[in-house]
């Protein structure tokens, strides 16, 4: 990102926000959604960003927690990050 990105380039990041990843290994978690091979293999939490996007000014956050209303195993947030290019 931060290659193809121009200086002052932004960049909009979504993400699961500290998602309790131990859901997938629930019996009744397999069981009923057994088709779905594809997962989140990490959850996104402050440190990663500080990892991840050194070289990004963050600008703007939003935690959307309407979502977890629909999720039926270990609900999470949803995480908007506006980042700018330094």
């Amino acid at each position: 990102m931060h290659r193809i990105l121009k200086p002052n380039g932004m960049l909009l990041f979504a993400c699961p926000w500290e998602q309790d990843l131990s859901v997938y290994e629930l019996e009744e978690f397999k069981k009923k959604y057994k088709l779905y091979k594809c997962r989140h293999i990490r959850s996104v939490d402050n440190k990663m960003i500080k990892k991840n996007f050194k070289n990004f000014k963050k600008i703007n956050e939003t935690m959307i927690i309407s979502v977890r209303k629909f999720m039926e195993f270990t609900p999470y947030s949803i995480k908007f990050i506006q980042f700018l290019k330094e």
